[in-house]
């Protein structure tokens, strides 16, 4: 019984082994599959060589919602942005979310296997950007008028 044990142990071990290599050869598939710019700033990350707070989720979702933002101006051809109504941005903002989503959707494809704690990081910037693009839609934004 003991030796039974021990040979279960042992597959045991040698499962997690195995899986934690299958991991990294995933990761490491998913790393290669970046641009050569990407890769190295995710690098970076990793190696703690950038300002872990630069990545954190508001600051992730204040980029990219103002990114985001800042393509109302080009919506409907600056019509929408003339128009400069909730109508209007809330529009605009129906138009961009399938968009935001997909990228979301990608970029845990690929950073979820990298690193702990990554999914719910991102499903926090994801909702931040939610909560940016109904503020967006509620207030006026003439400053984004080309």
């Amino acid at each position: 019984a003991a030796a039974a044990r021990g040979e279960v142990a042992a597959l045991e071990a040698n499962e997690t082994v195995s899986a934690n290599r299958d991991a990294a050869a995933s990761a490491e598939d998913l790393l290669a599959r970046l641009p050569d710019d990407v890769r190295a700033e995710v690098g970076r990350y990793l190696n703690g060589e950038v300002d872990a707070d630069y990545y954190s989720p508001e600051r992730t979702a204040d980029r990219i919602s103002s990114f985001v933002i800042d393509g109302f101006a080009r919506f409907e051809g600056g019509g929408a942005a003339q128009e400069n109504s909730a109508e209007a941005r809330q529009r605009f903002v129906d138009f961009i979310t399938p968009a935001i989503d997909k990228g979301f959707k990608q970029a845990l494809d690929i950073l979820e296997p990298l690193h702990d704690g990554v999914k719910e990081r991102v499903q926090e910037t994801r909702e931040l950007i939610g909560t940016r693009m109904a503020a967006f839609v509620k207030e006026d934004h003439v400053d984004t008028v080309a």
